[in-house]
């Protein structure tokens, strides 16, 4: 782990979150609920978008973009620090 982090850095990388969070007034989903909602994410996306389908277009890199990002930072499965790209999304 990096010192210069803190000692509160809750963050394993590559691991999911095994602690709840609130952000807010927003309580993010149950720790035990994060992998299969990432799962169900990952498999919705490549059925929604076709992945690998066709050759996809700019807009659609974009929109799919935005969705899971949207997603991402709902599920919010990482430990602190996953927030960051979108730390104004959920708040």
């Amino acid at each position: 782990m990096d010192k210069a982090l803190g000692e509160h850095f809750a963050s394993i990388p590559g691991r999911f979150r095994e602690n709840q969070v609130v952000m807010g007034t927003y309580r993010c989903p149950a720790p035990g609920h994060v992998e299969d909602l990432v799962s169900n994410l990952c498999n919705w996306m490549r059925r929604e978008f076709h992945f690998g389908q066709s050759e996809q277009h700019f807009w659609e890199v974009v929109q799919q973009a935005i969705v899971a990002h949207v997603y991402v930072e709902w599920i919010h499965p990482f430990g602190d620090g996953n927030g960051r790209p979108g730390s104004n999304v959920v708040r």
